[in-house]
């Protein structure tokens, strides 16, 4: 199998500047504070709902929805899979996508009739997928502990897997594919033989059969494309006093107009679009416990198109 060369540069690109703490809105809680960790994001087909994963110390991940402006949560399988249940990737045509126990699952339009994927060609554990517009295909990254992840392309009616990157060169996160399919950015750095840290992941961006390139001039996670293909939200630690707190930045997928959107005191991770991308979901430190965190919601910043 024949795995493309990846290139390795920097482009020059400034950092985005620091902006005061109280120039940024806050976010809108939609989940409440209890004895529970809610994380990784969806938003349902209509934008009405909010899929996210939640945790408490009886029980693994589980997927639950709640209303996109808040309210009452409810599981979202009933009954559910007999699987560790993390982030969700919703297709165009509505049907879901999400990693459970060292496999993949997916759903029709209605979150119902979870049917678990056999995967043939993946080296690694199988996370974040991320759906192709032709929706018969996933992207995914295969976790290879100490060597970070592997990118494949799966083919949903089969399985089989098409390795996109080689640990060789790059050390992979988190990827997500563009709407029109013709663009992938994921979570990455360069392989120099060291452990893999996901604190110290760039985003990258792979064009076609072009080599894959650094897109964000720091440190960045979990990249999600706007509907419209125009932005990209990812969270980073970058300008964080100590390094510690996350923010969200938007980027353009030429590597302009990189800019933070939020106070770093929210601690903003894993961000997703709306389907009419007029807002973003995301988790926030709860703040009766900053050990565990809710989801939240932020109306995206209007952007000029002259610049």
């Amino acid at each position: 199998m024949k795995v493309p060369a990846v290139l390795f540069f920097v482009t020059a690109l400034a950092a985005a500047g620091p902006v005061p703490p109280n120039d940024f809105p806050a976010p809108k809680p939609v989940t409440t504070p209890g004895g529970s960790t809610d994380y990784w994001p969806a938003f349902s087909r209509d934008g009405k709902d909010i899929i996210f994963s939640r945790r408490s110390k009886e029980t693994a991940w589980q997927l639950m929805t709640v209303p996109a402006d808040g309210g009452n949560t409810r599981p979202l399988f009933d009954p559910k899979p007999s699987a560790v249940a993390t982030r969700v990737s919703r297709s165009a045509g509505g049907r879901l996508a999400f990693a459970g126990a060292n496999t993949l699952w997916i759903t029709d339009a209605e979150g119902r009739n979870p049917k678990r994927l056999d995967l043939k060609g993946v080296d690694g554990t199988a996370s974040y997928p991320s759906w192709y517009p032709d929706e018969e295909h996933l992207l995914i990254v295969a976790y290879q502990k100490e060597s970070g992840g592997v990118l494949y392309r799966v083919d949903i009616g089969s399985g089989k897997a098409t390795a996109l990157t080689n640990p060789e060169e790059i050390h992979c996160g988190m990827p997500n594919v563009s709407p029109d399919g013709k663009l992938v950015i994921f979570a990455g750095q360069k392989n120099d033989g060291q452990v893999y840290d996901q604190k110290k992941n760039l985003i990258w961006i792979i064009a076609g059969d072009s080599p894959a390139k650094p897109l964000t001039p720091h440190q960045g996670r979990a990249a999600t494309w706007s509907p419209d293909g125009r932005r990209i939200a990812y969270e980073s630690t970058a300008g964080s006093p100590g390094g510690r707190l996350h923010a969200l930045f938007l980027i353009d997928p030429d590597g302009r107009e990189n800019r933070r959107i939020t106070s770093y005191q929210w601690d903003a991770n894993h961000p997703v679009w709306s389907p009419d991308g007029k807002s973003l979901a995301f988790s926030i430190k709860d703040s009766d416990n900053p050990q565990r965190s809710r989801i939240a919601t932020l109306p995206v910043p209007v952007v000029s198109d002259s610049l």
